[in-house]
């Protein structure tokens, strides 16, 4: 795949993606909306709405109206802005947070409380707001972040996971998702774009915080650790600590934090497989694989890296590593006629047996909407963009 640009099979992909996370991906509830968690190929039911993939909809949406000029997806991402605000917590220790779901078959709200979700909503409302200007978006947007990182941010910079609200208690969660995990890297986002819009500098320091904690997650190599307590690398969480960096270099223009992100976007190009994808998990410090499961959703994250490293250092390995991956993604389209809940979504992880690609049957709401962005800044890709990027992804 020498060049994605008019490439007629790039533009039937992401037509069919659109239209599947702006249709069947999208479910009411209690006169709500919200993205369904994912998809099993010709089942009917969506047993959860899941509102971290909600968040990442409202900027997706939001930037759908920018790329196409269509009214419609504005009025989709205000939609489910307002669904969220609907389901806010209104009760302490968790006021001002979003929880984690909602469950279509027992029609309950999940009240476990991530911070790491409320960051990816936080960050969707203050670019709604940014574009559309009602204040409720900015107001709850900062009641927000002040939430996670009164409450759920530790002295260090790092971030406890969960709180459930059932339980009264702080979960504790040890694998990639968990406490003190590479990903909350992410968190800073919302409190650096509040920084710019309010000039909080406690907000600033905040996401200092979470850098300089971070940067101890990353081994020499450039892998970050998935949490404090494991030794192996979630390619996934990698990539979302590398997206928080790079917005932390583009936001605070501190050359330690795009420093790493080349880091961690070489040893992400070191471990991508002759088809272009990336496994899921590397393990310990050779970073040798152990679960051989080669997913899209960090494959679609990481060409969007390495898209944001190549406008930034112009240098082409990193695009031919993205034009790679590009491919191995666009192989993972559902193309399933018989299944329109299914159809222009994205299979999440396949196998490879002696030579024999098995995909797992399950379409996931978020890596169709990073294979949204990866094609869409392949498709219209310029040198210069970096800045231009960061805002658009982020």
């Amino acid at each position: 795949m020498k060049s994605l640009k008019n490439n007629p099979f790039l533009e039937i992909a992401l037509k069919a993606a659109i239209s599947w996370i702006s249709g069947p991906a999208l479910y009411r509830f209690n006169n709500n909306y919200g993205v369904i968690y994912g998809h099993q190929l010709r089942k009917k039911v969506n047993s959860l709405i899941y509102f971290e993939a909600t968040g990442y909809a409202i900027k997706l949406f939001l930037n759908l109206y920018k790329w196409l000029g269509n009214r419609t997806f504005l009025d989709q991402a205000i939609k489910l802005a307002d669904s969220l605000l609907e389901i806010k917590c209104l009760q302490d220790p968790c006021y001002g947070a979003f929880p984690y779901g909602y469950n279509v078959d027992r029609k309950k709200v999940i009240h476990m409380y991530y911070s790491f979700d409320n960051a990816i909503i936080a960050s969707a409302l203050i670019d709604l707001y940014k574009f559309c200007k009602k204040e409720q978006l900015l107001n709850v947007a900062e009641e927000n972040c002040i939430w996670f990182t009164r409450f759920m941010q530790n002295h260090d910079g790092s971030f406890k996971a969960m709180f459930d609200l059932e339980k009264c208690e702080f979960a504790r969660i040890s694998n990639w998702f968990g406490d003190k995990g590479c990903l909350h890297a992410k968190n800073s986002i919302p409190l650096l774009k509040l920084y710019v819009l309010l000039g909080n500098e406690q907000l600033k320091n905040s996401a200092e915080k979470v850098y300089d904690w971070v940067l101890k997650l990353q081994r020499k190599d450039g892998a970050f650790r998935a949490t404090i307590y494991e030794e192996y690398t979630f390619t996934h969480a990698h990539c979302y600590a590398t997206e928080g960096l790079l917005y932390g270099y583009y936001a605070l223009s501190n050359i330690r934090y795009v420093e790493a992100a080349i880091k961690a976007g070489l040893w992400l190009m070191n471990m991508q497989n002759p088809d272009g994808s990336l496994y899921e998990v590397y393990n310990g410090k050779n970073s040798t694989f152990s679960l051989k499961r080669r997913v899209t959703d960090a494959s679609s994250q990481a060409i969007r890296i390495w898209i944001m490293l190549y406008c930034l250092t112009g240098d082409n390995k990193f695009l031919q590593a993205a034009q790679k991956a590009a491919k191995f993604v666009i192989e993972m389209q559902c193309k399933e006629n018989k299944d329109l809940n299914g159809y222009g979504g994205f299979f999440h992880a396949c196998k490879v047996v002696l030579k024999h690609k098995i995909v797992d049957p399950w379409i996931s709401s978020w890596s169709t909407m990073f294979a949204i962005h990866a094609f869409n800044i392949l498709k219209n890709l310029q040198s210069n963009r970096f800045e231009e990027l960061l805002e658009e992804l982020f």
